[in-house]
């Protein structure tokens, strides 16, 4: 896999990989299973565009 091979330099470091996703579970999972001791960085564009989301759909569709 090609992201294994990009990251095969920093496997036998001490200090903790940081991987910055969009929050889609099957990126969590792989990063989980490949590099469990891994720090996990919600990106804060996504992050607001899913919080956004999420009002559109509680509050917006509520009042139509």
């Amino acid at each position: 896999e090609k992201m294994d091979k990009l990251l095969q330099p920093h496997k036998g470091r001490k200090s903790k990989l940081a991987f910055i996703n969009d929050g889609a579970i099957w990126i969590e999972n792989w990063v989980n299973t490949k590099y469990p001791q891994a720090v996990h960085n919600l990106d804060f564009f996504f992050a607001i565009k899913h919080i956004a989301d999420y009002l559109e759909i509680q509050y917006v569709s509520e009042e139509k």
